[in-house]
């Protein structure tokens, strides 16, 4: 079998690694990558966007 490599662009690269980052400190829940990697990525977060996942990631918003 041979392994696919899969080419990301600059910003997806970059993203992932804030993403990696942001989960190993414990600032953000690690359920939370795969959505929010995309919109890091595009440039689509937004300070809500931002202040959400940080008080979701400390507790603050109740869990379903």
């Amino acid at each position: 079998m041979s392994k696919t490599t899969v080419n990301l662009t600059p910003a997806q690269e970059l993203a992932q690694r804030m993403v990696q980052r942001l989960v190993k400190e414990s600032l953000m829940m690690k359920d939370a990558t795969g959505s929010i990697q995309g919109k890091i990525a595009d440039g689509r977060m937004t300070q809500a966007d931002w202040k959400l996942l940080f008080e979701k990631s400390a507790g603050l918003h109740k869990q379903p």
